[in-house]
C-alpha cells in the first residue's frame, strides 16, 4: 500500500489484506479494515484529544469498501480518525494517525475474527491510486458498457461508454458525495470539519479522447505528453469583461494587446471559480462558517485513447490545481490567444471568436496525483426487458 508522509496501515490491516488512498489532492481517503472485537473493546468510546462524529460505510461493485460520505470529522493535515458502524471518532491534535490507529486498534486473535468493520484515516495527498481503488473506479466507469452509456461505441457488441456527466457521477460515487449536476465551475465537493467550521475541497472533472495517450506507457515521450482540459465556453460572460477592460472584437481580430486578452480570460476563470466557491461557501441556518479551500481544490482529468484492434480504449486519470498557472507569453495564432509556459509548450487556446472555448493544456509529469493506464471491463449487454426483468421481477 501506498504512503504518504509517514502514513500507512498498521500491519494488521495489511495481513487482513485490505487498505487504499484515493489520490487527488485533498480529496483522498484510506480505507482499512479491523475486526469486531476491537469495536466492542475499544472504539465505542472516545479517549482522549478525540471526538465524536458522523461517517457512513459506501459499498461498491463487488462488495468493495469504497468512501466514506464524511458529513464531518476529517480534520487537517496529519489528523486521523477511527470509524465503526456509523460513529467516527476525529483525532484532534497533530501526531501520528497511523501510530495512533495502531496503538488503539488491536487486532483480535485470528479465530474470533469473523466480521470486520470499517477504520479510516483521512490524508491530505498520496502518491498514486491503489490497485483497489482503480479497480473500483474501473468498475463504475465499466457499468456503463452494458447500454447505459449516453455514448455509443462502434463495435461489434455495440456497447456504450460513459459521457462527461455519468463520469462525473463515478468520481462522485467514490467519494460519497451528490454531484450537483449543473453548470457550476465546480462538479462536485467533499466537506470536512476544521478549526469549527467546514473547510470544503472541490473537484472540477474534464474528460477528453486523446489520440497520443498511449505514449504514457513510453517514458522518454511522457516527458513531453500534455492533459487537454476544455474549461469553459461562456462566450457573453468573457466578452462582457473583456468590454469592461477596453477590448473589442475587432482587436482580437486585428491581433492586437495578446497580454491584455490573456489577463482578461485568466480573470473570468478566476472570478467564475470565485462565484462559486461563494455559492458553496454560502451559509445555512444555524450552520458552521464554510470556506473552499482552493488550493486543495483540483480539476480531474480522464483521457483516454480511440479503441484498439480488440475494442479497448486505454485511460488514464490525473489532478491538477484548480488554480490556473499564468503562462510565460502570450500571443496570437491564426483564430487563437494561445498561452506559452517557460518550455515554449502550449499552455493555453482561447478561440474567442468561435465559441469562445478556453482550453488547457498542462503537463501530465506535472499533475499533482494520478493513475497508469489502465481499460475498462467488459460487462454483458443487457436489453431493457432483460433489465426490467432482473430489477423488478417478471410482470
Amino acid at each position: 500500500m501506498s504512503t504518504t508522509a509517514g502514513i500507512g496501515p498498521p500491519e494488521w490491516a495489511k495481513r487482513l489484506g485490505y487498505g487504499g488512498l484515493v489520490p487527488f489532492g485533498s480529496l483522498a481517503m484510506a480505507v482499512w479494515l479491523a475486526d469486531p472485537a476491537y469495536r466492542a473493546k475499544r472504539a465505542t468510546t472516545a479517549g482522549p484529544g478525540w471526538r465524536k462524529c458522523t461517517a457512513y460505510r459506501q459499498t461498491g461493485p463487488g462488495g468493495l469498501p469504497l468512501a466514506l460520505r464524511l458529513s464531518e470529522g476529517l480534520a487537517a493535515l496529519g489528523k486521523g480518525g477511527v470509524c465503526t458502524l456509523a460513529t467516527m471518532y476525529s483525532l484532534d491534535r497533530l501526531s501520528s494517525p497511523c501510530r495512533a490507529a495502531s496503538e488503539e486498534a488491536r487486532p483480535m486473535p485470528e479465530s474470533t475474527t469473523h466480521k470486520r468493520e470499517i477504520h479510516v484515516t483521512a490524508v491530505l495527498s498520496a502518491d498514486h491510486p491503489t490497485p483497489d481503488q482503480m479497480r473500483a473506479l474501473a468498475k463504475y466507469l465499466s457499468t456503463y458498457r452494458d447500454g447505459s452509456g449516453n455514448i455509443r461505441e462502434d463495435d461489434p457488441d455495440k456497447s456504450t461508454r460513459a459521457d462527461s456527466r455519468q463520469i462525473e457521477r463515478c468520481f462522485a460515487e467514490l467519494f460519497g458525495v451528490k454531484p450537483p449536476e449543473s453548470k457550476s465551475y465546480y462538479d462536485f465537493a467533499v466537506e470536512i470539519n476544521k478549526d469549527g467550521g467546514v473547510v470544503v475541497s472541490a473537484a472540477s472533472v474534464k474528460s477528453k479522447e486523446a489520440e497520443n495517450i498511449r505514449d504514457f506507457r513510453d517514458s522518454k515521450k511522457r516527458k513531453t505528453l500534455r492533459a487537454y482540459l476544455e474549461i469553459a465556453n461562456a462566450s457573453a460572460k468573457d466578452w462582457k469583461l473583456c468590454r469592461e477592460m477596453g477590448l473589442s472584437e475587432d482587436h482580437f481580430r486585428g491581433h492586437k494587446y495578446a497580454s491584455k486578452f490573456g489577463a482578461a480570460i485568466l480573470q473570468r476563470q478566476s472570478d467564475e471559480r470565485a462565484a462559486a466557491e461563494a455559492k458553496i461557501q454560502m451559509q445555512r441556518k444555524n450552520a458552521a462558517i464554510r470556506v473552499v479551500d482552493a488550493n486543495a481544490s483540483v480539476f480531474l482529468s480522464v483521457m483516454y485513447s480511440p479503441m484498439d484492434k480488440d475494442y479497448q480504449r486505454d485511460y488514464l486519470v490525473s489532478s491538477y490545481s484548480i488554480i490556473l498557472p499564468k503562462p510565460a507569453s502570450w500571443e496570437f495564432r491564426s483564430k487563437a490567444l494561445v498561452g506559452f509556459d517557460e518550455h515554449d509548450g502550449v499552455l493555453y487556446e482561447w478561440y474567442a471568436l468561435s465559441g469562445s472555448q478556453f482550453k488547457y493544456y498542462p503537463l501530465i509529469r506535472n499533475r499533482k496525483y494520478g493513475s497508469n493506464l489502465f481499460q475498462l471491463l467488459k460487462p454483458a449487454q443487457e436489453s431493457l426487458h432483460q433489465k426490467s426483468v432482473r430489477m423488478f421481477g417478471h410482470a
